[in-house]
C-alpha cells in the first residue's frame, strides 16, 4: 500500500511538472490567454488534479498580465521621452499643442484627445487644439473665465471618469455635457497643465467606450502634462520675447529715423547759415531753402 500511494503521489507530480513547463512555454511565447485555458483542459484530461490546473492556469494569467503591464509602461515612458524631446524642439505654439493632442491619443490608445488653455488677452478659455474628434470642437468660441468653467475645464488636480454622463460626482457644464454627446464619449481623464503654480490649461484624453484607467496611465498622463505645460510656457516665453524685439526694433527704426531728419534739419541750417554769412542774395538763400525742403 505505501508503495502504491508514493506511486501516485509520484506520478501526480510528474503531470504537475510537466503542466507548469508547458505554462511556462506559453509565457515565453507570450501566448493569448485561450491557449491557458487549453492547456488546463489537457492538464485535467491527462489526470492533472483539476485545482492544480486551475492554480496554475491562474497563476500563469496573472504572471502574463503583469509581464503585459511592465512592457505597456515601458513603452509609454519611453513615448514620453520622444514626445518630451520632440516639444522640445518645437516652437510654434500652435504647431506645438497638435504634436501633444496626437502624441498622447497615440500613448494612451484612447479614442479622442485635446487640449483647453486660458486666453490671458480675452480672460476665456479656448480648446486649442484636437485630434480623434468627429464634430467642430476647435472651432468653439472661447468660454468665459469665470468660477465655473474654472471647476469645469481647469482643474488643479488630474481627474478621472470611467463613465463621465453617468458619473454623479461629475462637475456638470450644459455645453461640455452636450459636446460628450455629440462625440458618444464616456470615459475621461483630464491633468492640468501647472507651470509655478499656474494653470495654463487642461490636457483631455476621452474614449467612446466605458473605460477605467489605470494608476500607471494616471500617473502617466500627469507626467505628459508637466511635458506640455514647460512647453507651453517656453513658446509663450518666446513669443512674449520676439514680440519685445519686434517692439524694440521698431522703436530704434523710429529713433534712427528721427536721427536722420535731425541730421538732415542741421545740414540744412549750415547749409543757409552760409549762404547768409557770404552775403548771399534772397534768390541764393530761397534756392537752397528750396533744396534742403526737397
Amino acid at each position: 500500500m505505501r508503495d502504491g500511494a508514493d506511486r501516485a503521489v509520484d506520478v501526480r507530480t510528474a503531470q504537475l511538472a510537466t503542466y507548469a513547463c508547458r505554462v511556462l512555454a506559453l509565457l515565453d511565447d507570450r501566448a493569448p490567454a485561450e491557449d491557458f485555458d487549453l492547456a488546463a483542459s489537457d492538464a485535467r484530461t491527462g489526470g492533472t488534479a483539476a485545482e492544480d490546473a486551475d492554480r496554475a492556469r491562474r497563476l500563469g494569467l496573472s504572471v502574463r498580465a503583469a509581464l503585459d503591464r511592465s512592457e505597456r509602461r515601458e513603452a509609454c515612458l519611453v513615448a514620453l521621452v520622444d514626445t518630451g524631446r520632440e516639444l522640445a524642439l518645437q516652437e510654434d505654439l500652435d504647431e506645438l499643442l497638435r504634436l501633444a493632442v496626437r502624441r498622447a491619443r497615440l500613448i494612451f490608445r484612447v479614442d479622442m484627445t485635446y487640449v483647453s488653455l486660458i486666453e490671458d488677452d480675452v480672460a476665456a478659455i479656448a480648446v486649442r487644439a484636437a485630434d480623434g474628434h468627429s464634430t467642430p470642437f476647435t472651432s468653439r468660441a472661447p468660454l468665459p473665465l469665470d468660477d465655473h468653467n474654472r471647476k469645469v475645464f481647469l482643474s488643479p488636480h488630474p481627474i478621472c471618469s470611467s463613465d463621465y454622463l453617468a458619473d454623479e460626482r461629475a462637475i456638470r457644464d450644459p455645453r461640455m455635457d452636450a459636446f460628450v454627446r455629440a462625440e458618444g464619449l464616456r470615459a475621461l481623464m483630464a491633468v492640468p497643465l501647472r507651470s509655478g503654480g499656474e494653470v495654463l490649461g487642461t490636457l483631455h484624453a476621452a474614449h467612446r467606450r466605458v473605460r477605467h484607467f489605470t494608476p500607471d496611465e494616471r500617473a502617466m498622463m500627469a507626467a505628459l502634462g508637466e511635458l506640455v505645460a514647460a512647453a507651453v510656457e517656453r513658446a509663450r516665453r518666446a513669443d512674449r520675447t520676439a514680440a519685445r524685439i519686434a517692439a524694440l526694433e521698431r522703436s530704434l527704426a523710429a529713433a534712427r529715423s528721427e536721427l536722420h531728419a535731425a541730421d538732415r534739419v542741421a545740414a540744412a541750417g549750415e547749409r543757409l547759415l552760409a549762404v547768409v554769412l557770404a552775403a548771399g542774395t534772397l534768390h541764393e538763400l530761397a534756392a537752397e531753402a528750396g533744396r534742403a525742403a526737397d
